[in-house]
């Protein structure tokens, strides 16, 4: 059956649109987090600054946000909301891995502000946010 008689324009996947894709994005920032930081707490201090981390990030919440946020009329649209999700994707990697690092999530804020962010951070930032929006405007596109 198509998607237009389906009547929910979503191709007879289910409902989708920019919230649907906001919680996938979200999630997937969170899931990465969960992932992500304890791997990169492993790497040791000079790994806690790793971008390809940050780009995976990225790469993760584009997916999710390009697969769940709809059709390629909105997929500008969703796709801007990958640019922010990343950076909080990126944010709760580190802060993830800070904790693990230290052994104390009481401890993590304080060694993350002022061990880990540093310029550096800028270009992790920008990686992130870019790859969140290039993916999912590509993923949305081909839905």
């Amino acid at each position: 059956m198509s998607g237009s008689a389906m009547g929910d324009g979503s191709n007879g996947r289910g409902r989708s649109g920019p919230w649907q894709g906001l919680a996938a994005g979200a999630g997937a920032a969170l899931v990465g987090a969960l992932v992500l930081g304890p791997l990169q707490a492993t790497t040791g201090h000079r790994g806690l600054e790793q971008g390809y981390f940050a780009l995976a990030v990225g790469i993760l919440v584009g997916a999710a946000l390009g697969k769940a946020g709809g059709t390629s009329a909105r997929a500008r649209k969703v796709a801007l909301m990958g640019v922010p999700l990343a950076w909080l994707g990126v944010v709760l990697v580190q802060w993830v891995a800070s904790a693990v690092y230290v052994g104390s999530w009481a401890d993590a804020l304080d060694f993350w502000r002022h061990d880990v962010i540093g310029r550096n951070d800028v270009m992790f930032y920008v990686v992130a946010g870019a790859e969140g929006y290039l993916v999912a405007k590509r993923v949305s596109e081909t839905s």
